[in-house]
C-alpha cells in the first residue's frame, strides 16, 4: 500500500507514505506524525494517527493561492470526511462525479483505490479532518444497517466506488465536539488508543444517524440562493451565541423570510434555529465543565436562569449530569 500526494506545476512531491512506515512497533499503542510545511504553495501541517485499521488525518493551510494537488493510493480505504474550513473540489478517476466540498460539510466516501486530483479554494484557511478504515472493519458495524447503509455496503462488497449520500450534510456541533477530543486527546498509550477508538466510533455514529434521518427530496427542493443565506444564518447563529437575533431579524439579515428561514434551516440542519443554538450554548457548557469552571457560572453563562433546569437540559443532551462529569473529569 502507498499514498502520494504531489503539486503537478511545481514537480514537487509533498507526501509519500508507504505501508512499512505504518506500522506499530510493539510496545506502542498509537502511532503518529506530524508534517509542517512552508513554501510557495503556502504553510501548513498535517497529523496522522494510526490504529489497528484506522488512520486518522487532520490537516491546516493557509493557501498563497488556489491549489491543485494530485494523488495517488492503492489500497481500498472508507473514508469520513470533515471539511472543517475552506473549499474543496476532488475529481477521481473512480467517482463518476466531481465531488465538492463546502465549509462545514461532511460524507463518507469508498474507494478501491484512489487517483485524481483536488483543487483548494484560497479564500479562507483550509482545515479538514479524515478517518480511513479498512472496509472490512466498517462494513463490520453497518451489515445490518436500514436502507442507506445496506445500499453502500453493497458497494463495497463489489468494490464499486461511492458515497453515503448523494449530498454532503452540515457538521453538527456535537461532532465538532468529538473531532476536538481526538486532535486535542491529552491521554497516552492504551488509554489514547482506547479513547480513540471510541471517539471514532461515536462520530461514525453520529454521521450514520444523520444520513439515514436525511429527507433528500426536502434538500433537493430547496434553491441554491436559500441553501446559501440558510448556511449564512447559521454562521451568524454560531458567532454569538450569547447575544442571539429574533427569527425575524435574522431573516432580513439574510435576506429571506421568516417562514423560508424556519423550513430551510430544519431542512437542511434538522433541528431548529433554537434547537442549533441551545445545542452549541450545551457543547460550549461541557467543555467549560471539562475545563474546571464552577457548574453555577456555567449555567449562567449558558443563559438558564435556574440552575436545576441547566442540569436536566445536560443531562438529556450528554446522559450525565454536570457534577457527575466534573467528578470524572
Amino acid at each position: 500500500m502507498a499514498l502520494k500526494i504531489y503539486a503537478h506545476e511545481f514537480e514537487e512531491i509533498l507526501y509519500e507514505s508507504k505501508s512499512a512506515d505504518y506500522q506499530l512497533t510493539t510496545d506502542e499503542n498509537v502511532r503518529e506524525e506530524t508534517i509542517r510545511s512552508a513554501s510557495a504553495l503556502g504553510s501548513g501541517s498535517y497529523q496522522r494517527i494510526y490504529l489497528d485499521n484506522i488512520t486518522i488525518g487532520y490537516g491546516q493551510a493557509h493557501l498563497a493561492d488556489n491549489l491543485l494537488l494530485h494523488y495517488e493510493a492503492d489500497h481500498a480505504t472508507v473514508e469520513m470526511h470533515f471539511n472543517l474550513s475552506g473549499s474543496s473540489l476532488t475529481t477521481d478517476r473512480h467517482l463518476q462525479h466531481p465531488l465538492a466540498f463546502q465549509h462545514h460539510q461532511h460524507n463518507i466516501v469508498y474507494g478501491p483505490s484512489f487517483k485524481g486530483r483536488v483543487e483548494w479554494g484560497q479564500q479562507q484557511p483550509l482545515e479538514l479532518f479524515e478517518v480511513n478504515m479498512a472496509p472490512a472493519f466498517f462494513h463490520r458495524h453497518i451489515a445490518n444497517g436500514p436502507g442507506l447503509l445496506h445500499a453502500f455496503g453493497k458497494k463495497i462488497d463489489q468494490a464499486i466506488p461511492a458515497l453515503l449520500c448523494n449530498h454532503n450534510l452540515v457538521i453538527t456541533p456535537q461532532m465538532l465536539m468529538v473531532i476536538k477530543s481526538i486532535i486535542h486527546c491529552p491521554r497516552t498509550g492504551i488509554f489514547k488508543q482506547l479513547l480513540i477508538e471510541g471517539k471514532v466510533l461515536e462520530l461514525l455514529l453520529l454521521q450514520l444517524e444523520q444520513f439515514t434521518s436525511h429527507d433528500c427530496r426536502a434538500f433537493c427542493s430547496l434553491k441554491k440562493t436559500d441553501i446559501d443565506k440558510i448556511y449564512q444564518a447559521r454562521d451568524i447563529i454560531a458567532s454569538r451565541p450569547h447575544a442571539p437575533c429574533s427569527l425575524l431579524d435574522l431573516a432580513q439579515l439574510i435576506g429571506t423570510n421568516e417562514f423560508t428561514l424556519k423550513k430551510g434551516f430544519k431542512e437542511i440542519f434538522g433541528t431548529t434555529v433554537f434547537g442549533y443554538l441551545q445545542e452549541i450554548k450545551m457543547e460550549q457548557a461541557h467543555r467549560m465543565i471539562l475545563e474546571g469552571k464552577n457548574i453555577n457560572e456555567v449555567a449562567d453563562f449558558t443563559g438558564y436562569k435556574h440552575h436545576s433546569h441547566f442540569t436536566a437540559a445536560f443531562k438529556r443532551k450528554f446522559g450525565l449530569a454536570p457534577g457527575k462529569l466534573k467528578q470524572n473529569r
